[in-house]
């Protein structure tokens, strides 16, 4: 099996201001398997191609648009003229963001869920107009929250793109989005989440669902596997140490759920970066 290469971090966001980042890519000969610990946002300008990710393989052409949620890997293979318009997020900042995002369904569907998804002509011309002046704004050396402003314009033109979803993100699902996100060394289990929340938890459970695409403690377990191979890559932390910071206590339990999220052992996941 060949694994995915990394894509360093130090690589997609050198300078010293917000972890954002955009670039216009033609890929005439694809792109090897490669991950990221951030957000990537692609539109496809051009061109036709295949993606291939852990969902499989996706034919891709100019007017979809392609989203990659922290530590999923893709490749791109059998490109006739794609090109490809990228967007590139750091977990800090959609962690910093999440009190404004996490009312706003499609935002939140953007760093829950991979998509690959066709728009419309409009949207697409939308998309791409944001995505310049995002990128003008990294050019010119804008400020970080003229950055961040910019950022969100784009952030809300994708998620518009996109098909639509609820109006709302329930507030009892914010509230438990804010309170896991917070504290993934803590020991939630749904009733004890749900007591917190003073709901039932089959309706907690229901709800959730309905929002993010994963049941409350399958959302916990991906996030807690993409933070531990976040530590495993930025830190020199022992294993033990990182299991612990993820909620993982038990040196076993951590193993089998690591390999279970990313397909190799964390010692390999280590290795390879």
């Amino acid at each position: 099996m060949v694994l995915p290469s990394a894509w360093p971090l130090d690589r997609v966001f050198p300078g010293a201001g917000p972890p954002i980042a955009t670039s216009m890519h033609p890929l005439p000969a694809g792109l090897h398997a490669h991950s990221h610990d951030f957000l990537e946002l692609a539109l496809v300008c051009d061109g036709r191609g295949v993606q291939r990710s852990a969902h499989g393989e996706q034919a891709i052409a100019g007017g979809d648009l392609i989203v990659l949620r922290p530590g999923a890997w893709h490749a791109y293979e059998r490109c006739d003229r794609l090109t490809v318009y990228d967007c590139c997020i750091g977990r800090d900042l959609i962690a910093g963001a999440a009190p404004l995002t996490d009312r706003e369904p499609a935002l939140v569907a953007l760093a829950q869920r991979d998509v690959v998804a066709r728009i419309s002509d409009a949207a697409a011309g939308e998309c791409r107009a944001r995505l310049d002046d995002l990128s003008a704004g990294l050019a010119s050396g804008a400020g970080p929250l003229a950055l961040i402003g910019r950022l969100l314009l784009a952030l809300d033109a994708i998620a518009r793109a996109l098909p639509p979803t609820d109006d709302a993100t329930p507030t009892e699902v914010a509230a438990a989005l804010r309170l896991m996100r917070g504290a993934l060394d803590a020991p939630w289990t749904l009733a004890g989440l749900a007591r917190r929340l003073r709901i039932d938890r089959s309706y907690l459970a229901r709800r959730f669902r309905t929002a993010t695409g994963l049941p409350p403690m399958a959302w916990l377990a991906r996030q807690r596997g993409e933070r531990a191979a976040e530590l495993l890559t930025a830190t020199d932390w022992p294993v033990s140490r990182i299991a612990a910071a993820v909620g993982w206590q038990d040196a076993a339990h951590f193993a089998h759920r690591f390999r279970r999220a990313h397909g190799v052992s964390a010692s390999v996941w280590r290795r390879r970066r």
